[in-house]
């Protein structure tokens, strides 16, 4: 029989919110940091369309509220990020229109 350990960090940053985001063609999730009230910043597959300047749409799912919350906002900024694992992969600054909650 094998056994897992688990290891805590104590100053380990867990996400706060999950996010849904709805692009053209298909449907992206990544684990979110919210940056103030309005904005969400998060870590993508590149194969997202959204470029600096575009509308998006989506859902955000948090530990501190039991519903989605839908949200839309500009994508502020949009970084590719080359990493050894997945070459695919992009960091999205969003500006929400509405305050997020919690």
């Amino acid at each position: 029989m094998t056994m897992s350990i688990l290891l805590y960090k104590p100053g380990a940053l867990r996400p706060k919110y999950y996010v849904e985001v709805f692009d053209s063609e298909s449907v992206f999730f990544a684990a979110a940091q919210s940056v103030g009230k309005k904005f969400l910043r998060f870590l993508v597959d590149s194969k997202i369309s959204k470029a600096s300047g575009d509308e998006i749409t989506g859902a955000v799912y948090g530990f501190r509220f039991k519903n989605f919350f839908p949200f839309s906002g500009i994508v502020k900024c949009r970084k590719e990020i080359p990493s050894r694992f997945s070459p695919n992969l992009c960091e999205l600054e969003l500006e929400l229109e509405e305050d997020l909650p919690g």
